[in-house]
């Protein structure tokens, strides 16, 4: 995100771009490449077989290429929404859309562990160099490694607009810095919002109350702790980042966790103070492995909230594990995620705002739901290394310069061009490259509520600006993406991401 303007009152944003290289009729460069290549041969048959077959092939090769230059909807072209129909189908008659876990359920070990990307996850108490414990959420088969900081912002009532402006300002600082730690690959920041139970409040009322107050004075206080409190919303702001034990160099081997416990030892202590002026708030702590086993376990079945609020709050702990976190049943349809007793129905960001934001571009989104169980706003960052942001800031330039040379929308073209080369002069001056996504997850008590949560996610995400569909076909995968866990979906694909970048 780059800054755009500057007027008396707030300021300004904008310069969200799509990456990617860009070819004629709204296909892909490589797209592009690969039609032209394939007219060749079709000119040879035009030529040495006859005008007969000449003409089947060309009927041929037109029907393949007007799927992908049919105007695309949710940003997906035709193929890409058969495909994943041609998933749906294959997922059926696989049998893979339902999970039961524990004994008698599909794990091997009996256990109710995190299904899907998680699945072989595991989760270890390390300690930094100042001799505070955190939390190391481990990906074996990715070799990613994931550090969850919890904050408690202020948020901007009552604000000063300058503050707001520099929060903002330390915020970019600290993206940017992530691209220069050379292990760090993404980022999240997940903001949920849930009804409160109210145990916090009576436990602090009551904890206080003396036991000779006089009658009147204890009838008060237990009229507040009844109506004061009732669908009072609790948020929970959390922070993950993503660290990759991979190889950095072809000729050397991947990097064990012992190597990267050491070097997270002095990160962590940097991310942590990094975040205290971003508006994050003055406490920012990292997350213990008690802290997250709890939330995971929370978020997919929140019926046991109150029971874990309550254990917590006396200070024993719930004592889960994290082989106990995840659901104990699951089914995942094409239009929404059914896991212990509720459903979930997630949507994922399309394409960012075209026009310039202000800082509370997303507060309507974040914005607590009474009639949602549980709702999660997460927002995903994958920082450029600081060695690739020239070029990729270029490839931008070029791409504008290119779309505003071509076809209509001349106007909005041009805008676009300018923003590039506004980008590339920040580049220069030594601003990071963030690419950015956004999940959105709300939980309700059964399938009759689903209505409900679209017609809420949808009336507070049009005031952002950004485009978000259902991720149909894909809802397990978009529920675990929303949790404060660290799973890097491009990193789980299985076409490697420095290819899919590079397309």
């Amino acid at each position: 995100m780059s800054e755009a303007t500057e007027s008396s009152a707030q300021r300004t944003y904008g310069g969200f771009t799509a990456v990617g290289r860009k070819g004629f009729f709204g296909l892909s460069l490589w797209a592009f490449f690969g039609v032209i290549l394939a007219i060749l041969p079709i000119l040879v048959i035009w030529v040495v077989v006859g005008v007969k077959w000449g003409l089947l092939a060309s009927a041929l090769l037109a029907l393949l290429v007007i799927p992908l230059v049919v105007p695309k909807r949710d940003g997906r072209s035709l193929y890409s929404r058969w495909f994943g129909r041609l998933a749906d189908v294959v997922g059926d008659l696989a049998g893979n859309r339902d999970l039961v876990n524990g004994p008698a359920g599909n794990a091997p070990d009996g256990s109710f562990r995190p299904p899907g990307l998680a699945a072989d996850s595991r989760i270890s108490t390390q300690v930094d160099v100042y001799g505070h414990e955190y939390a190391l959420i481990t990906y074996p088969r990715v070799h990613h490694h994931v550090v969850v900081f919890e904050c408690y912002p202020t948020g901007n009532t009552l604000v000063d607009q300058r503050a707001i402006d520099r929060s903002v300002a330390h915020w970019g600082a600290w993206l940017a810095h992530l691209g220069t730690e050379t292990r760090i690959v993404a980022a999240s920041v997940t903001v949920e919002t849930a009804t409160d139970t109210g145990l916090r409040l009576r436990r602090a009322v009551t904890s206080r109350l003396s036991q000779i107050a006089p009658r009147f004075s204890r009838a008060v206080v237990g009229s507040i702790l009844e109506t004061f409190n009732a669908a009072a919303p609790a948020i929970n702001t959390k922070i993950a980042v993503t660290v990759s034990g991979r190889a950095q160099a072809r000729d050397e081997d991947s990097v064990d966790q012992d190597e990267i416990v050491a070097e997270l030892s002095t990160i962590v202590p940097t991310l942590r103070d990094g975040l205290r002026l971003t508006g994050a708030g003055s406490t920012v702590r990292s997350c213990t492995e008690g802290d997250i086993v709890d939330y995971v376990r929370v978020a997919y079945d929140p019926a046991s909230a109150p029971d874990v609020e309550q254990l917590r709050g006396m200070g024993q702990g719930t004592g889960l594990r994290w082989e106990e976190a995840g659901p104990s049943v699951a089914r995942a349809p094409r239009d929404y995620y059914a896991h212990d007793g509720v459903v979930s129905t997630s949507w994922t960001m399309t394409e960012g705002p075209k026009s310039i934001i202000y800082d509370s571009a997303l507060s309507n989104l974040l914005r607590p739901e009474a009639r949602v169980l549980r709702k999660r706003v997460t927002v995903l960052y994958r920082p450029e290394p600081a060695e690739r942001t020239a070029a990729i800031v270029d490839q931008m330039e070029n791409n504008a310069s290119f779309a505003s040379s071509m076809g209509p929308h001349r106007s909005r073209h041009n805008i676009a061009q300018a923003a590039a080369h506004q980008m590339s002069s920040e580049e220069a001056q030594g601003a990071g490259l963030v690419r950015q996504g956004l999940v959105v997850t709300c939980t309700v008590p059964s399938v009759n509520e689903l209505r409900m949560a679209r017609q809420v996610v949808t009336t507070q995400a049009a005031s952002t600006r950004i485009k978000i569909r259902a991720a149909a076909g894909s809802q397990d995968v978009a529920f675990q993406a929303s949790l404060p866990i660290g799973v890097s979906l491009p990193h789980h694909s299985t076409i490697p991401v420095d290819v899919k970048d590079a397309l």
